[in-house]
C-alpha cells in the first residue's frame, strides 16, 4: 500500500471557503486516526463549495451528499465528537454536522 496525501497548497487555491477547507482537513485528520473508511476528497470539497454557492440545498444535505455519504448516525456522531476542539464552534460546517446528527437521530427514533 502506498499512502498518497492530498496537496494542501493546491486545496488552499481551489477551496476559497475557508470554513469548508478547515472542516475538510479536520474531517480527514479525525477519520484517519479513527480508522474509518471514508474519503474526504478534493473533488468532494469542490462539489460542496459549488453547491454552497448555488444555495439550493441545505448545508446538512450538502455535506452528507458530498462528504459523508452513506454513514449511519453512530458514525456521524463519532465524527462530530472527534472534531470537538479541532474547529471553532462557530464553523458553519461543524454546526451543520451537529444538526445532521440530531436530524438523523430523530429519523431513527421514528422507526
Amino acid at each position: 500500500m502506498i499512502r498518497w496525501d492530498y496537496d494542501r497548497e493546491l486545496e488552499k487555491q481551489l477551496i476559497t471557503n475557508r470554513e469548508l477547507l478547515y472542516f475538510g482537513w479536520a474531517l480527514r485528520e479525525y477519520i484517519d486516526k479513527a480508522g474509518l473508511h471514508v474519503i474526504i476528497s478534493t473533488r468532494g470539497l469542490l462539489a460542496t463549495q459549488k453547491i454552497m454557492k448555488e444555495g439550493e440545498i441545505s448545508i446538512e444535505d450538502n455535506i452528507e451528499m458530498n462528504l459523508l455519504e452513506g454513514l449511519n448516525v453512530s458514525s456521524l456522531k463519532k465524527i462530530y465528537a472527534g472534531l470537538h476542539g479541532k474547529l471553532p464552534v462557530s464553523n458553519s460546517f461543524y454546526c451543520a454536522l451537529k444538526r445532521l446528527c440530531a436530524s438523523r437521530e430523530s429519523d431513527r427514533e421514528d422507526y
